[in-house]
């Protein structure tokens, strides 16, 4: 094995002979000739050319993190990283292996916690915690998946301080990992990453201290006496800070939404307006991209319809709330319709955040929404299965107000927001059941 990363070790390096060298292993790769690469073009590559490296979990895992742009397909310009994260992935796996004492491609906290040393232990300051972060279903395992995005941040972050790195991993994360029956579901690092946001957007005096700070470190140009935070610098902070959250579907229509006094820009008031658009426009996106089936990029009638369960709602008649979601008229409904139609359920109480999402929507003259009233019966399902109200309460001040985001949390999730074990145990038995 060390010989194969060698080899792709010298084809990463800077300068022109790596850089050649990478285009005649690109081009022996792409046989048909049209400048990309499938994923089943680069395995039957490996597989016949460098045999140590044919190995279907990293090599999957790579070309899902080096796909920037989403199109399922590998291009030059992202060639580079593929082998880099290829690296990577593959040297995580023979740790896993490794680690991995019964050879059930699975590890159990003992596994983990043993096998700890052989990730740069010294780091880790308390294995157990690391584990149970990882485990997001509290299922009392974790899969090479899980394992990828937990220790990404421990040794590329912590060790290596490779952003672009770790913000791949993440990327790779939402194609690859999956739930046992096959729906999507989001990482323990997300919702890590979903509670320091959520406690930003408190309206305490430490919050609002932590916002000026946050403030700060995305003004770039501050000390030439600029005082708002350009969507560049927005961005680059979500992809330093928070990489789960780097979307720039859903960071843009945030920075749109959180902009009240039209400035073109956000002030340190604002913020935390930002902060909070950017959880709502990221469940958007996550729940629009879930019902895309076909992949590409709007929503028909069939596939809203089929895949309500996502919203968790009871519509009386879905097919006209449909109709009225698709502004412009085309017999479909793209990103921004759906996010302004699902902000009139989320900030219906609220004039103006309804606003907000109109102008995020590019139609700031406001009253044309739907109307759509959705019964969400949320907690009223939640008291008749004898959840107590102040765990339902807890739930719903943390954004878990539907039983599409319950289903994604597990029993740690729900103790770590201080819900008792045994009532932890029935919020998940009863979003599975949903």
């Amino acid at each position: 094995m060390v010989r194969g990363t060698d080899r792709i070790k010298a084809l990463i390096a800077d300068g022109d002979a790596a850089r050649r060298k990478r285009g005649k292993v690109f081009d022996s790769m792409d046989p048909n000739r049209n400048h990309v690469l499938s994923v089943a073009e680069i395995d039957k590559f490996l597989a016949e050319c460098w045999p140590e490296l044919d190995n279907e979990k990293p090599i999957k895992r790579a070309f899902y993190a080096a796909d920037t742009d989403g199109s399922k397909l590998i291009g030059k310009n992202e060639f580079r990283m593929f082998l880099k994260y290829l690296i990577f992935f593959t040297e995580l796996w023979d740790k896993f292996e490794e680690i991995d004492a019964n050879h059930d491609n699975r590890l159990n906290e003992e596994e983990f916690v043993a096998g700890v040393a052989l990730l740069g232990g010294s780091s880790v300051e308390d294995p157990r915690a690391l584990f149970h972060s990882a485990d997001k279903n509290a299922g009392g395992w974790v899969l090479f998946d899980e394992f990828c995005l937990c220790l990404a941040r421990k040794l590329v972050v912590d060790d290596l301080a490779d952003d672009e790195m770790l913000s791949g991993t993440v990327r790779s994360t939402r194609d690859v990992l999956m739930a046992a029956d096959g729906s999507r579901v989001r990482s323990g690092a997300w919702w890590k990453g979903r509670a320091k946001l959520k406690e930003l957007t408190k309206q305490t005096p430490a919050a609002q201290k932590q916002r000026r700070e946050l403030f700060r470190r995305m003004n770039k140009d501050a000390g030439e006496g600029d005082n708002v935070v350009t969507l560049e610098e927005a961005t680059a902070a979500i992809q330093k800070m928070w990489p789960e959250f780097d979307n720039m579907d859903s960071i843009k229509m945030a920075y749109e939404a959180a902009d009240r006094d039209g400035s073109g820009g956000i002030t340190v008031k604002e913020a935390r307006l930002f902060i909070k658009y950017q959880l709502f426009y990221d469940d958007a996106w996550d729940i629009f991209k879930s019902m895309d089936t076909n992949a590409d990029g709007r929503l028909s009638e069939h596939e809203f319809t089929a895949n309500l369960d996502l919203l968790d709602v009871n519509l009386s008649n879905p097919e006209a709330v449909y109709l009225t979601m698709d502004r412009d008229g085309d017999g479909s409904v793209d990103l921004r319709e759906f996010s302004v139609w699902l902000a009139q359920i989320k900030f219906k109480s609220e004039g103006k955040a309804l606003g907000d999402a109109e102008r995020a929507y590019g139609n700031s003259s406001g009253g044309h929404g739907t109307g759509a009233v959705l019964d969400t019966v949320f907690a009223d399902t939640l008291k008749h299965r004898k959840i107590q109200p102040h765990y339902i309460a807890i739930l719903m001040d943390n954004d878990i107000n539907d039983f599409g985001i319950l289903k994604q949390c597990s029993v740690h999730d729900f103790t770590d927001l201080g819900i008792k074990l045994g009532s932890a145990k029935k919020l998940y038995e009863i979003a599975r059941q949903r």
